[in-house]
């Protein structure tokens, strides 16, 4: 065989060998499958503040060996953040709270008779005006009471993860009487 084909042969094989390291190379830096689920399914993923998509069934997604910073949020309910080392394919599994509803129950300036009146939320004491309450989802009666004061009564539907804000106004207690004016008669004049 002649130098010049042995050097083009070895060339080649040269070339394949550089190509085998790189795909080999290649092969160990791709990032590792990570399996993420959460409880309720469809939270929205945060990967290093990220978005990668809506948790569900078999939900995957690659991420880079090392640490990260995982944040799910679906709305309703709390937002979950942790910070995870991904070092191979594993599965995550996060459980969402669900978030509370909040009353923010305030007085305008212009009529600060409520402060102080005791709240009642669906009849239990809850404290006293102004006051930010966390109740369940749904629907509530919203009871302010303060002597010389009418009774301020609300019903409200705030949902889970809302905070609503309630302006309580409260009126005067009319109050009813009899005067009685007397005089001497001589003096009547």
């Amino acid at each position: 065989m002649p130098a010049r084909s042995l050097r083009i042969l070895l060339c080649y094989v040269l070339f394949a060998l550089c190509a085998l390291v790189q795909t080999r190379t290649s092969l160990a830096q791709v990032a590792p499958r990570i399996t993420i689920e959460s409880n309720p399914p469809g939270a929205l993923l945060y990967v290093d503040g990220a978005v990668q998509g809506q948790t569900g069934p078999n939900f995957k997604v690659r991420i880079n060996k090392g640490q990260h910073r995982i944040r799910l949020e679906l709305e309703g309910h709390k937002p979950v953040e942790q910070v995870v080392v991904i070092t191979a394919a594993q599965r995550l599994a996060f459980n969402m709270e669900k978030a509370p509803a909040r009353l923010d129950i305030k007085f305008p300036a212009t009529n600060d008779a409520a402060r102080g009146g005791e709240i009642y939320v669906d009849g239990t004491p809850a404290g006293t005006v102004p006051q930010q309450i966390d109740v369940p989802g749904g629907r509530h009666l919203i009871e302010i009471k303060k002597p010389g004061n009418k009774v301020y009564t609300e019903t409200v539907e705030v949902k889970a993860g809302d905070t609503r804000p309630l302006w309580v106004m409260m009126q005067a207690e009319s109050r009813y009487g009899t005067v009685v004016v007397g005089a001497d008669a001589n003096d009547a004049e």
